[in-house]
């Protein structure tokens, strides 16, 4: 029925199948999200081997580790996006990136439940996996800011590899803007003749960019929401010189809808 109906959707909207983890979804249901995904040229997006726990109880039950189990499933492929891959080895990442999968790194979500970090050097570096940014629900994130997400992946990663040079602005960069896009199946992620005019334009007049030696790393390290002037999407201004059209009505409806699910709680 989904595939009946993606011609009158919204040019902005792609289905994706979603199945949450492989502790939440049956074996039955992920062999089918492969099969509807190969049928339909559907993207996967998955959380994989995000806690150490998740990854112990899949080699107890399936005898290897959640990254080589989605595979035998046939759910990895190059439209497949997984999201953390904290606990991943160097076999997990050889199926990775022979698979064309793209990582999606949350930095944030995985240092506020501690749930470890990726191994960034060895994933992009030695397997050359590709890496997108991502936020993880606001549950576990809270801010869910893209400039956060961008500065704590390059500070993790150094961190994790002993070498302050690793992650470098411009690859982090890279990834939460072409990677990213590139995952979710936009032609975007750059100012480029042919893409979609998805951007945003950051004000250099604010104290974050003050010095003006090198804008993404500026962006990266320094850079805050309060730097966004207006961001685009599609070629349509949904914030213009810092306001949003409703945003006080916005507001007060997300509010309503919060008291709302919490009375029900």
């Amino acid at each position: 029925k989904l595939a009946e109906k993606r011609g009158s959707f919204s040019s902005r909207i792609r289905i994706t199948l979603a199945p949450h983890a492989i502790y939440t979804v049956s074996e039955k249901n992920l062999r089918r999200v492969a099969e509807m995904a190969k049928a339909e040229n559907y993207p996967v997006h998955i959380h994989v081997s995000e806690t150490a726990k998740e990854v112990q109880d899949c080699i107890k039950t399936h005898g290897c580790s959640p990254v080589v189990y989605l595979d035998k499933l046939g759910v990895l492929t190059g439209n497949t996006v997984m999201a953390h891959c904290v606990h991943i080895d160097e076999e997990d990442m050889k199926i990775i990136s022979g698979r064309g999968c793209t990582i999606a790194h949350c930095p944030s979500s995985n240092l506020k439940l501690v749930s470890g970090r990726l191994p960034f050097q060895l994933a992009t570096e030695k397997h050359n996996c590709k890496l997108s940014i991502g936020t993880d629900g606001v549950s576990s994130n809270n801010s869910a800011s893209m400039f956060s997400e961008m500065k704590f992946a390059s500070l993790g990663a150094k961190m994790e590899s002993g070498m302050p040079t690793a992650a470098p602005a411009g690859l982090v960069f890279h990834a939460a803007t072409c990677t990213g896009a590139e995952a979710n199946g936009f032609n975007a992620g750059k100012i480029e003749a042919g893409k979609l005019a998805d951007c945003m334009l950051i004000d250099l007049d604010t104290v974050q960019f003050s010095a003006g030696h090198h804008p993404v790393a500026d962006i990266v390290y320094a850079a805050e929401s309060n730097c966004v002037h207006s961001v685009i999407c599609d070629g349509n201004f949904l914030m213009k010189d810092r306001f949003i059209p409703e945003e006080k009505n916005i507001i007060t409806n997300f509010r309503k809808q919060v008291k709302r699910l919490l009375e029900r709680i």
